[in-house]
């Protein structure tokens, strides 16, 4: 029996397209139809077992094996629906199901607003796209433009990574993810944090904004957004950002970074700063730009170029570059090195510290080695010692013991019990010794016979005073890890 409803307002009647048998409803506008059900309101169909429509404003109720067909490739499926035509909206209820394409939606009751052409859910739904699994406790599906809105407890399983968030947004034309809120990624090799972004899986593109965080095996990476492309293997992170080596004890800040994944290279920069636990203390280093590169066998090097300033409690140093290769653990100081301990200066062509076990364990100078220590900032006394190659022993992070080896040069102030001077010491000895005591020079040994000369204090000649190449750069000293951004004297 094939009927057609009148008397609807024209924008939302419904039409009885078919039914076996038509029965009074429950009141006098009320009409019920029984078996093989069929009706249509614009574009979308519906077919079920039975059905009562209330004849002056169109709401009906539908049972049994409930299906819709929207016309435009959504179909949907429950065991009853419950109908107003003049609202056009509608709740579909028990065992609902919602497809479209390959996105099937099941959920306890699925609420739908056919002018609006928005679906929802306010109880727990399962959603799967192909290898896709998403829940979420709410959810809303706009049909013109794709977007699915989940809310509440989501989490999302692929095969190649597991989302759970607060909210997520969907875009199933494109298979976009947006992120609205704290949200958690986690993959085969990372776990991500973040409360906004996206994620492209055609494009394999990613942001992540707002606490973005991504952590590897060994490496964490923060910032205010990280910028992923997994094809070209290229990140990017903004602002605030600071990557951490959990095995090495390093941080690494800055403002801007850039990753390549897979030449194993990154740098960052913008108020770039180093930062590794030794020991009892923290190095801080701060430089113009900061490089890391690791090797096949997953060995680190670090980088620092252009105005390198660091600072420990008991050690400072500037030059204007610096290599740190845990390969030999040895951090190397180029172009006008300078390092500075308790009193005491050391220059050198190039100076090299070998550290391991995050501590200090030996110093070396190579090439025009020049200690410089004030003995008295008044009368502009220095002691001094110049060598060909000098070589540094650590105890506890404490610079004890100093070799100078070839051509080595002093000039020592000594002193009375009472700490007044008693002359000065010159001398000439190709291998000398230093035992240092509280970060000062305590005791001078010379190793081969020197050619010395000493001289009371009002006999000393001032020419002899200051040794060739003495150059005192007190002024360029940082005096805190925040000094080391200090681009003047």
């Amino acid at each position: 029996m094939t009927v057609k409803q009148v008397g609807a307002q024209e924008g939302y009647k419904v039409e009885i397209l078919n039914a076996k048998s038509l029965k009074p409803g429950k009141s006098a506008d009320h009409q019920k139809l029984v078996g093989d059900v069929i009706l249509q309101q614009g574009a979308a169909k519906l077919f079920c077992d039975s059905a009562e429509i209330n004849q002056l404003n169109n709401d009906f109720d539908a049972w049994g094996k409930v299906f819709i067909n929207k016309g435009d490739s959504i179909k949907d499926w429950g065991d009853s629906l419950k109908y107003f035509g003049s609202t056009e909206t509608g709740k579909l209820m028990s065992n609902a199901k919602l497809k479209k394409g390959n996105t099937l939606l099941k959920t306890k009751v699925l609420y739908m607003d056919q002018k609006r052409d928005i679906f929802y859910y306010l109880s727990p739904a399962v959603i799967t796209m192909d290898q896709t699994v998403i829940t979420s406790k709410k959810g809303y599906y706009f049909n013109a433009s794709g977007k699915i809105t989940f809310k509440d407890s989501v989490v999302v399983k692929d095969p190649e990574y597991t989302i759970t968030a607060d909210t997520l947004d969907y875009y199933s034309n494109s298979e976009k993810v947006v992120f609205q809120g704290p949200t958690d990624i986690v993959t085969e090799q990372d776990s991500i944090y973040c409360e906004r972004g996206f994620y492209n899986p055609n494009t394999k593109i990613a942001e992540f904004r707002k606490n973005a965080r991504v952590a590897s095996e060994e490496n964490i990476l923060f910032g205010d957004s990280i910028w992923v492309e997994e094809l070209s293997g290229i990140s990017r992170a903004y602002q605030n950002v600071m990557l951490l080596d959990t095995a090495n004890k390093i941080k690494i800040l800055g403002h801007f970074a850039f990753f390549d994944q897979n030449n194993n290279t990154s740098m960052v920069t913008d108020s770039a700063l180093f930062i590794q636990e030794l020991d009892d203390d923290t190095l801080y280093m701060h430089g113009d730009t900061i490089r890391a590169k690791e090797d096949s066998a997953g060995v680190k090097s670090f980088y620092v170029h252009y105005g390198v300033r660091m600072y420990k409690n008991d050690m400072q140093a500037v030059c204007d570059s610096m290599a740190y290769s845990f390969k030999d653990s040895l951090i190397r100081l180029f172009r006008d090195p300078i390092v500075w301990n308790g009193k005491s200066q050391l220059t050198g062509d190039s100076i090299k510290i070998l550290t391991y076990d995050n501590k200090v364990h030996r110093l070396f100078i190579d090439g025009n080695g020049f200690i410089i220590s004030e003995a008295d900032s008044t009368y502009s006394f220095y002691d001094q010692i110049k060598g060909r190659r000098m070589i540094g022993y650590f105890d506890k992070g404490k610079l004890k013991t100093m070799d100078v080896k070839g051509n080595g040069q002093t000039v020592y102030y000594a002193k009375e019990e009472d700490g007044s001077y008693s002359g000065v010491n010159k001398a000439d000895c190709s291998d000398i010794r230093i035992r240092f005591e509280q970060n000062e020079i305590g005791e001078i040994v010379f190793l081969t016979m020197p050619a010395a000369s000493f001289y009371p204090l009002n006999q000393f000649p001032k020419k002899d005073a200051k040794l060739e190449g003495f150059l005192w750069e007190i002024t360029s000293r940082p005096y805190s890890r925040e000094d080391v951004f200090r681009t003047s004297n």
